[in-house]
């Protein structure tokens, strides 16, 4: 299947690969390869695009991520103000319980009312 569009051809090719490969092999490591696959596949088709704006690939980038995710939901419960995953963030956590392997950020989103308030709390530490 060709297509002019190299990401579309390598989905439909990821999605095959994946289908003859399923079982015996660690989901994690399908993770990562497709993820890869992913930034190779966007780094040829847009090569002006510098690496450091291109989706994590490694678990480590992804651990990062989960980290800093962890520390914003520490420091909100703190200032007992409630926020939600939202776009892929919550798209991830549902279809993926994670991350989705070829996203590079989290989005959450926390309400207008409590801005002045967040901002202070900021600013003392």
């Amino acid at each position: 299947w060709r297509s002019a569009w190299p990401i579309a051809a390598l989905l439909y090719n990821l999605k095959a690969r994946i289908v003859r490969e399923e079982a015996g092999k660690n989901e994690a490591a399908d993770e990562d390869d497709i993820a890869l696959e992913v930034v190779r596949a966007s780094a040829a088709e847009f090569p002006s695009v510098l690496p450091s704006f291109l989706p994590p690939t490694t678990r480590r980038e992804r651990l990062r991520l989960f980290h800093a995710l962890s520390t914003l939901h520490a420091a909100l419960a703190v200032a007992r103000t409630p926020y939600i995953a939202i776009t892929g963030t919550l798209l991830g956590a549902f279809r993926h319980h994670g991350f989705i392997p070829w996203d590079g950020d989290a989005d959450v989103c926390v309400d207008i009312r409590d801005e002045a308030r967040l901002l202070k709390l900021a600013l003392l530490q």
